[in-house]
């Protein structure tokens, strides 16, 4: 996970409520277990001292939330005047964590959390766009410019051929530069979002069309997806499944190559990859660390 995920809880005074939860929306009775699930995790907050200021606003942020599509786990940090963080767990916990302390406990988040950039999803046609920011808090869309001339663009036919020619060009000038409108909203969005990767859906031709405008540095990050579209009705779950996988498998490579750099240079013995507590422990307080791996917990307990 990323250190700026924690920055929220830097300075504030606790106690902290801490919630780990499965909130998965994947069978018909999925609301009412959570809302069970709820229930549950309330009377353990109470029990650990939690007051029903803290409790009556929990009960809102955690049951009014969209629900998430497909299997999900979240995280909650709260005192009693705010929620600190509200984030989306890569995969359910194994069992729910309900504590209330003078720290906050954030472990699992090692685990479980979200340590990718924010992902783009667009998904055009050749009337317009919608865009989508993914990250660890959920999917939010982002206002767009509206679909231009409110009309169905056709090719031409008949009238005869100079009609049919001139008509044809207008159209497809029509078309261009709605691409290169779609394809600099998509560059700016991404920019101005920190999004690593964006993920293009809608229709074939107007996904190449769009693709073949961005600037060269983000269409190398461009991955394009089969499923979905525009149009009414079409399948969004199917969309955000994709989506969701998409950013897992991403978060896999990610791991994967961090352990190999880690292994490559403690093996070159260069310096730049330390082990143990002890020289763990001086690299943190030198503030000299780039990425922290930990493996399963131990019996030892450590305060820096």
């Amino acid at each position: 996970m990323r250190a700026s995920t924690l920055s929220a809880v830097v300075g504030v005074d606790g106690p902290f409520a801490s919630i780990y939860f499965e909130d998965s929306h994947d069978t018909e009775d999925a609301q009412k277990r959570v809302e069970l699930e709820w229930r549950a995790i309330r009377e353990e907050l109470a029990e650990h001292g939690a007051d029903e200021q803290l409790l009556s606003r929990l009960d809102g942020e955690l049951l009014d939330a969209p629900p998430p599509v497909g299997r999900s786990g979240r995280a909650v940090v709260a005192t009693k005047d705010r929620t600190l963080l509200d984030v989306r767990l890569q995969a359910p916990p194994a069992a729910r964590v309900a504590r209330f302390d003078p720290l906050p406990y954030l472990l699992p988040l090692v685990d479980h959390g979200d340590d990718e950039q924010p992902l783009l999803l667009a998904q055009v046609d050749k009337s317009g766009l919608d865009l989508y920011v993914v990250d660890g808090t959920g999917t939010k869309q982002l206002p767009t410019g509206k679909d231009e001339d409110h009309h169905e663009v056709h090719k031409a036919h008949g009238h005869g051929f100079r009609f049919f020619a001139e008509t044809q060009a207008s159209t497809e000038d029509v078309i261009r530069a709605r691409y290169n409108r779609v394809a600099e909203e998509i560059a700016a969005a991404a920019q101005n979002n920190g999004a690593e990767v964006v993920v293009l859906g809608g229709e074939v031709q107007a996904r190449s069309g769009v693709r073949e405008r961005l600037p060269v540095a983000l269409r190398d990050r461009v991955v394009d997806l089969e499923t979905g579209s525009r149009a009414e009705g079409s399948d969004q779950d199917a969309v955000m499944r994709e989506v969701a996988s998409l950013r897992a498998e991403r978060r896999v490579a990610t791991m994967d190559d961090r352990a190999e750099r880690f292994r490559a240079e403690t093996g070159r013995g260069s310096g730049l990859a330390v082990a143990g507590i002890d020289a763990v422990q001086q690299a943190l307080e030198q503030a000299n660390v780039e990425v922290l791996l930990v493996t399963d917990p131990t019996e030892r307990t450590v305060r820096i």
